[in-house]
């Protein structure tokens, strides 16, 4: 434990320290190609830890790792003090883009490490077909049900953008600015359903964070279209009783096709209202087969649980209805109802519920795969481009409280490290394709505002002072973005921690989903 923990710190700070280095090495290498003078080459900032020289350049380690800088006194505003003379604007143009544009190389190797690993995706991942809807969005689609997506639908396109995979729909829409007549938010969608193309205005959730509902983002819970496959059927639950067996497909459930083992789960509940046995149409070996079969009754965790966790939590408990079951025990899963609410009283308002299954693990099917690299840091990119425009508009969700600064992204580098080295891959190239688009952004103290003002200056000269005190401000400006944006880190931190002790409590009840 303590190994994989030091190694994960080690891979955080690689990650991390990783991309800040190779963005100054960027300035740096272009700063002696073009024969400026390189004073300083400083990972991080304020007072240094240690340092070196070699030829005219210090290079040094700082206390305050949240960033880096390279001191180059012929990139200063004004005059550089003698014997140094001035520079072209076109090297001061080249010199302030090679660190974004070595940050985008950095993304391509990490993409190219994705590409030869492969990422692991769920068949339903890759394509645009709804599976499921969460019941969430019946409160808020009332109406027309033509109007809204339904399983089966293929979403071609959101807010006039197309969408290559489902997978990629919740950033689209949470990203989203679209608004309808009373100012409530809605998603555009673009749908294929029974060969025919419509265009909808669907309304949207606002969903939140356990920090509090001032984070809420736009949400539409809809999950991928996936094969529904039996991996095991538990004994003496009615899948066994009805002749499940492990390999089956199930196509079918009282007449409603499934495509997703989500929309199964939603078919089952619905049977408190109707009861009785139901038909459960499959594909075994190729032939299809029906076959009649009566759920048995369950109860389900919900309330804070949910709220916190993001997902429901079923236990199934022994009862007198018939047709009840336990399908698995253990020492510490509770045996009655009333161990269960002692168990969770504390952190339960809403008591268990009645649910209803079916007695089968599914198979959780996942696929690698081999992304091109230009295609996966291009996609990043146009996601990260997104998000900029969707920070800066009026009519989107996005805000200041949502970014990530250096202590989130610390502890996301850490937790991916300890779960798999592809997820720390693609989280690290999406730090550096950020890094390089934040820093060419047009704003003074960033690399995009030293080409926009030597490109300035050399159309219309601006006075010295002036500069100056454009570049001291913006400075400060993001100074105190920085320290804003960690604070609300520091928040989130706690929040997740108290949800993850949640969680490590809830760990004698997780099972292999059940149905």
């Amino acid at each position: 434990m303590i190994l994989s923990q030091l190694g994960g710190i080690f891979a955080t700070v690689l990650a991390l320290g990783g991309s800040i280095l190779v963005h100054e090495f960027g300035h740096y290498w272009a700063a002696r190609r073009l024969g400026l003078c390189v004073f300083r080459f400083s990972i991080g900032f304020g007072p240094r830890l240690f340092s070196w020289q070699r030829g005219e350049t210090e290079f040094c380690l700082s206390a305050l790792p949240i960033g880096g800088y390279v001191a180059l006194p012929q990139m200063e505003i004004g005059p550089p003090p003698p014997p140094l003379c001035p520079i072209d604007p076109w090297k001061r143009c080249a010199t302030a883009a090679m660190g974004p544009l070595a940050n985008l190389a950095l993304a391509l190797a990490l993409a190219s490490g994705l590409w030869i690993l492969g990422q692991p995706l769920a068949p339903g991942d890759r394509n645009c077909t709804v599976g499921a809807l969460a019941p969430a969005l019946g409160e808020i689609w009332q109406g027309d049900p033509d109007a809204v997506p339904c399983e089966g639908d293929r979403i071609l396109a959101v807010d006039g953008v197309p969408l290559d995979r489902l997978g990629d729909l919740s950033l689209r829409v949470a990203l989203g600015t679209a608004l309808d007549g009373e100012g409530q938010p809605i998603a555009r969608l673009r749908v294929e359903r029974n060969g025919q193309i419509l265009d909808l205005a669907v309304p949207v959730l606002r969903h939140g964070h356990p920090g509090g509902p001032s984070r809420s983002l736009r949400s539409l819970p809809v999950f991928p279209a996936q094969p529904t496959v039996v991996r095991s059927v538990l004994p003496r639950s009615p899948a066994e009783l009805a002749g499940l067996a492990p390999g089956d497909e199930i196509l079918a459930c009282g007449g409603i096709p499934v495509h997703s083992p989500t929309q199964l789960q939603q078919i089952l509940d619905r049977i408190e209202k109707t009861g009785g046995p139901v038909d459960l149409e499959l594909r075994r070996q190729g032939i299809r087969k029906t076959l009649p079969i009566l759920p048995a009754a369950g109860v389900e965790i919900f309330g804070h649980l949910r709220a916190r966790l993001g997902r429901n939590v079923s236990i199934f408990l022994p009862g007198t209805e018939p047709g009840t079951w336990l399908p698995a025990t253990g020492k510490k899963i509770p045996r009655t109802r009333q161990e269960l609410e002692a168990k969770f009283q504390e952190v339960e308002e809403v008591p268990p519920q009645l649910r209803f299954a079916i007695g089968v693990a599914l198979d959780q099917i996942f696929i690698l795969e081999h992304g091109n690299p230009f295609r996966t840091v291009g996609r990043c990119i146009g996601e990260t481009a997104h998000t900029l425009r969707a920070l800066i508009s009026p009519r989107s969700d996005v805000h200041v409280r949502h970014l990530m600064g250096v202590a989130g992204m610390a502890r996301t580098l850490h937790r991916l490290s300890l779960d798999d080295i592809r997820g720390l891959l693609h989280f690290a190239m999406a730090i550096n394709v950020g890094l390089a688009l934040l820093n060419l952004l047009p704003i003074p103290a960033l690399d995009g505002g030293h080409i926009c003002l030597a490109l300035l200056g050399k159309i219309f000269p601006l006075p010295e002072r002036l500069v100056r005190r454009l570049h001291g401000c913006c400075l400060l400006l993001l100074l105190a973005l920085l320290a804003h944006v960690t604070v609300l880190d520091l928040f989130r931190w706690r929040e997740d921690s108290r949800a993850r002790a949640l969680g490590r409590e809830l760990a004698t009840l997780r099972r292999t989903p059940q149905f």
